[in-house]
């Protein structure tokens, strides 16, 4: 079974058992990302250099930590126009296409601080003018199960 067929409860408890790793979950949610997103378009970003060099150092923590929160080394997206430091944050707009925020949003610093792994950001319309991405300036974002290539 695939790991991210199981639930956040099934995988914490594979976590802190040492069944599974940091590196695991990220490596599983990398593949169904280059699976899947060619048809569905929900990443405007993915982070893979990042987000392993992050999976690593968190699997190295844990293996001299007996704390792993309930957040610890789950893989999270980001919508485009919360604020990430050193990711491209262009609110799925032609007009931010290349800016690189230089903080991060609190709830950014709130998920790394549990542990949470950024995996990219996903797509929006263009500053959160609506709600089906018809008006994101890169692509629009489908749902798999309305088309013929269904992942």
């Amino acid at each position: 079974m695939s790991l991210l067929n199981l639930s956040l409860n099934e995988l914490h408890k594979r976590l802190t058992a040492g069944e599974i790793t940091a590196s695991d979950l990220t490596e599983a949610s990398l593949e169904r990302i280059q699976e899947v997103d060619d048809v569905v378009g929900a990443f405007l970003l993915v982070d893979e250099e990042g987000v392993r060099e992050k999976a690593r150092e968190l699997d190295e923590r844990l293996q001299d930590s007996e704390r792993i929160g309930s957040l610890t080394a789950l893989p999270v997206g980001i919508k485009d126009n919360i604020s990430t430091e050193g990711l491209k944050t262009t609110c799925a707009s032609e007009m931010l296409a290349n800016y690189i925020p230089i903080y991060n949003a609190t709830v950014i610093d709130k998920l790394m601080d549990a542990q949470a792994l950024v995996i990219g950001k996903v797509n929006m319309d263009e500053f959160a003018m609506g709600s089906s991405t018809e008006s994101s300036a890169f692509k629009r974002t489908t749902n798999p199960w309305d088309t013929e290539r269904s992942p």
